[in-house]
């Protein structure tokens, strides 16, 4: 955890705080809220943002007595909002189920008003976007120690309004894992960041995470140099284009 951080909120004319702990984790940073830990309904206990990626993944606690089996969740919002990807189950804890929710504004509505999230439970969940927005903008200081740490500069992805426009988008992935490497990527994953900048030009790709095989590594860049290419940079809140610092996360093979 990197500690807990606080918002100011005015309800009824009167402030109070809300207090997230906030974790660097895989190129992502998750911000957690304080939960109930007896809730017997479903409720929103964390928000993830990858670096660069668009939405957020919603972590959705669901308590034993509102569990419905795995299999059968279809994920919903009502009223429509941001477009849902593949729901996941991240863990358990105490007996409760916690879903991984990717959210996307770019295929439907914003991250703001509130919704109810069902199809997870027999409960739905009561979801607030404008906590989520709040959540997502707590991690920001997050965002700016990866960034740097990464060693592309606090604020490289925090102007980017619009994200840049791909010419293609091919991915690396295991079709481009040389056939002596096959029995050495099960579970494996790198993690590259790399520059677009206002030319729409890839540059300063480099390796974030590393899979423990350097030659999986290497591979990684040397792919994606082939198979990605923009036609348009980002832009920021005004239409200019700028620079903007992207990030995938390369699953090499099946996990074990």
């Amino acid at each position: 955890m990197l500690g807990g951080v606080a918002g100011l909120l005015l309800s009824g004319g009167v402030a109070h705080a809300e207090t997230f702990d906030v974790s660097a984790e895989q190129a992502s940073c998750t911000v957690y809220r304080q939960a109930d830990a007896g809730a017997s309904t479903p409720s929103l206990v964390g928000v993830r943002h990858f670096i660069g990626a668009p939405g957020a993944t919603l972590l959705i606690a669901v308590p034993p007595s509102a569990a419905i089996p795995i299999a059968t969740t279809r994920a919903a919002l009502s009223p429509a909002g941001p477009a849902i990807g593949q729901v996941e189950v991240a863990k358990t804890a105490a007996g409760a189920q916690v879903f991984l929710v990717p959210v996307d504004p770019r295929g439907g509505g914003p991250l703001t008003g509130r919704a109810t999230l069902s199809g997870l439970s027999t409960t739905p969940a009561e979801i607030d976007f404008d906590q989520v927005g709040r959540m997502i903008r707590a991690g920001e200081g997050c965002e700016r120690g990866l960034l740097a740490n990464w060693g592309f500069g606090g604020d490289a992805a925090m102007r980017v309004a619009r994200l840049p426009v791909p010419a293609k988008a091919g991915w690396p992935g295991i079709d481009d894992v040389p056939q002596r490497d096959m029995d050495s990527v099960n579970g494996r994953f790198t993690t590259v960041a790399w520059r677009v900048g206002p030319d729409a030009r890839i540059t300063d790709c480099r390796v974030v995470e590393t899979s423990g095989l350097a030659r999986l590594d290497t591979l990684g860049c040397a792919v994606l140099r082939r198979k990605l290419s923009y036609r348009e940079a980002a832009r920021d809140a005004q239409g200019r284009p700028i620079e903007a610092v992207m990030v995938r996360r390369i699953r090499w093979g099946p996990i074990d």
